[in-house]
């Protein structure tokens, strides 16, 4: 069902979108979960300065690549019930 608002300023009925109800999901931080993988801290400043020296530690560190973290399809740790079970599953 599509609700419509009132008339505008030209006389013409706006359509509103349809009411969406979205479910709250946390995403792990990629930099910490790169920590976690790698067994080290990383001086995430240094790398901020460009931005693919960045991306591609994240990459390298938790083995996939960076557009596939952000799918939970893709069976990414960022979305894992268990973050231990990644990582055993990684260091072996």
């Amino acid at each position: 069902m599509v609700r419509t608002s009132r008339k505008g300023s030209t006389g013409k009925t706006r359509k509103q979108a349809p009411q969406v109800t979205l479910r709250k999901v946390g995403v792990r931080n990629p930099n910490a979960v790169c920590e976690v993988f790698l067994d080290k801290n990383i001086n995430w400043r240094a790398r901020a300065r460009t931005p693919k020296s960045m991306r591609t530690t994240i990459e390298e560190g938790i083995g996939m690549d960076f557009e596939d973290l952000f799918n939970p399809a893709s069976g990414s740790p960022l979305y894992a019930k268990s973050l231990r079970a990644s990582v055993r599953r990684r260091k072996c």
